[in-house]
């Protein structure tokens, strides 16, 4: 059943905190179909028996019968959803062949490819988590496991998350036919308060978007904050070292900023739109 949950980060100024969830094990979709939102080549297996040796569960998802290709699917995008925490991505998935002359279920020819897990928090930059091939997937005719972990680093606080696998046939025997399928995918990020959230309890900025002065104010000291723009290049920065600190963007371009508030030596970055 379709399970994807995304608690709204951004709420009258106020600075909350919200997390990555996906949870999905396909046994709600129709043969053919995807999940509202997602995209690409993978679709929902059907339930026939015919169907069980490329399947993980009654369903699953996969690349349906092909021969050298590139087959994608891509979640959908999940708006401000990161928080200052790892993220970790489970799965199982089964990679497996078919002779079209006997019908037989056989292993994958050898150096058959590669089937790659990404993620992007801008839309644009794929970052590489993880690949399956030869030198770690051995055909058994189960499925196998796969578990990752995304460094919070990598997540900036209030970014989109989306996540991609890209399934990369590069070598077939003749007369057949390669399956791959993915099953019970969960991505997901805890929302527990660390010691940056406590320091950054009672914070808040306004107003956002932004057409001139931006505030933030805190029952701790805010000791700076600097602004950076979309490609990481610096373009304001002040020293607060006061409960309420002002910043002006009146000569800054229009677009989205990240500015990294720095309050009793823990820091946060906060997406901020410039009108």
């Amino acid at each position: 059943m379709k399970k994807v949950t995304l608690f709204c980060m951004l709420l009258t100024g106020m600075l909350t905190y919200s997390q990555i969830d996906i949870n999905e094990d396909f046994e709600s979709y129709e043969s053919g179909t995807q999940p509202s939102g997602w995209t690409g080549d993978f679709e929902t297996t059907s339930t026939f028996n015919n169907s069980s040796f490329f399947r993980c569960g009654s369903r699953s998802f996969y690349t349906g019968s092909t021969s050298a290709s590139t087959k994608i699917f891509t979640t959908e995008n999940l708006s401000e959803a990161t928080t200052a925490a790892d993220a970790t991505v489970t799965f199982n998935y089964k990679i497996v062949a078919m002779n079209l002359s006997t019908g037989v279920k056989i292993a994958p020819a050898e150096n058959w490819g590669t089937f790659v897990f990404e993620y992007t928090t801008n839309g644009t930059d794929w970052i590489e988590i993880g690949s399956i091939n030869d030198d770690n997937y051995t055909y058994n005719e189960e499925c196998h496991s796969a578990s990752y972990t995304i460094d919070a680093a990598s997540l900036p606080i209030g970014s989109d998350f989306k996540f991609r696998g890209s399934f990369n046939l590069e070598n077939v025997a003749p007369v057949t036919f390669v399956y791959a399928s993915i099953d019970d995918l969960v991505i997901s990020q805890s929302n527990s308060l660390s010691n940056a959230e406590v320091n950054f309890e009672g914070f808040r900025y306004y107003p956002n978007p932004v057409k001139n002065t931006l505030t933030f104010e805190s029952p701790n000291m805010v000791s700076s904050v600097a602004i950076y723009n979309v490609v990481g290049q610096k373009v304001v920065a002040t020293a607060g070292n006061n409960t309420m600190t002002t910043v002006n963007m009146s000569a800054l371009p229009n677009g989205i900023y990240f500015a990294k508030v720095t309050i009793d030596g823990t820091e946060k970055t906060i997406k901020i739109i410039k009108e």
